[in-house]
């Protein structure tokens, strides 16, 4: 009876062999060939998970949202940094021994106790994605009260009206971040890549006109990024509402986003 259970094992062995040898040639493909880094790789992730990190985003609405409920929304004190300066909340963490960086923010005007704009940006250098070039990925994504007058003022043509607001989400996104990159290198950091990712995209679409009325579908408008390979910009307008997403690296093959989901199939094609 000993050896016949001796003999199931070793056949159980021998099936499992080559399995694990194509998970271990995948896992050396992807940079996975140190020991610990296949651990991690392999083993389910830690607090704060990417539902807790994008929740905050999410919970927190504009024009619904004064600075204490924003900071009760997004901060997790166990996990995370918050930064404030006069009308801009910033909440940094980190965590795969730096690998994962994120940063949200929330923003308001001066006359203004709602939050007007808010911001989330997420960098992984390895995430769990195999088979991809390069294998690290980033999203950002940010939500803003755009001016009415801007928004209904007469445009040449719908192309110069969406390139127009781009560019005024870029202003003040900058603006935003100005206020609090002097804090922690974290905000320098994703605050850059986001600058980065939104400069990229515009360049594109000032280069390839026709391609901005695709800006608004799920296939978006993709362009070249320095450290990330490429990217795919999308960018919705709601009333006065202007809603950007940007996936970089590996989430371009990964993903398409659907302006209307909600926040459990957001977080299911995204992460």
């Amino acid at each position: 009876m000993q050896n016949k259970n001796t003999k199931q094992k070793t056949r159980l062995i021998k099936k499992s062999l080559p399995a694990l040898a194509f998970a271990l040639i995948a896992l050396n493909l992807v940079g996975c060939s140190n020991p610990a880094d296949i651990v991690t790789f392999v083993k389910k992730e830690t607090a704060p998970t990417n539902a807790d990190i994008i929740g905050g985003y999410y919970g927190t609405g504009l024009r619904l949202s004064n600075s204490a409920d924003a900071i009760d929304e997004m901060f997790m004190p166990e996990y995370e940094l918050l930064s404030q300066s006069k009308n801009v909340i910033a909440v940094t963490g980190q965590k795969k021994k730096d690998y994962k960086l994120w940063l949200k923010m929330a923003a308001f005007d001066e006359n203004e106790p709602m939050a007007q704009r808010k911001y989330l940006f997420i960098e992984d250098e390895k995430p769990k994605t195999l088979f991809a070039q390069p294998n690290a990925n980033a999203f950002f994504e940010c939500s803003m009260v755009i001016d009415k007058e801007m928004l209904n003022k007469p445009y040449s043509n719908p192309s110069a009206r969406l390139l127009e607001i781009l560019n005024k989400v870029q202003e003040n996104t900058q603006k935003d971040l100005a206020q609090v990159s002097e804090d922690n290198h974290i905000i320098q950091v994703c605050g850059g890549m986001a600058n980065q990712a939104l400069e990229g995209a515009i360049t594109k679409l000032e280069s390839s006109p026709a391609d901005i009325a695709k800006i608004n579908t799920v296939s978006g408008v993709k362009f070249s990024h320095l450290s990330l390979s490429e990217g795919v910009i999308q960018m919705g307008v709601e009333y006065d509402i202007v809603t950007v997403k940007i996936k970089l690296g590996s989430y371009v093959k990964k993903w398409k986003v659907d302006f209307e989901k909600n926040i459990e199939e957001v977080e299911a094609d995204v992460w």
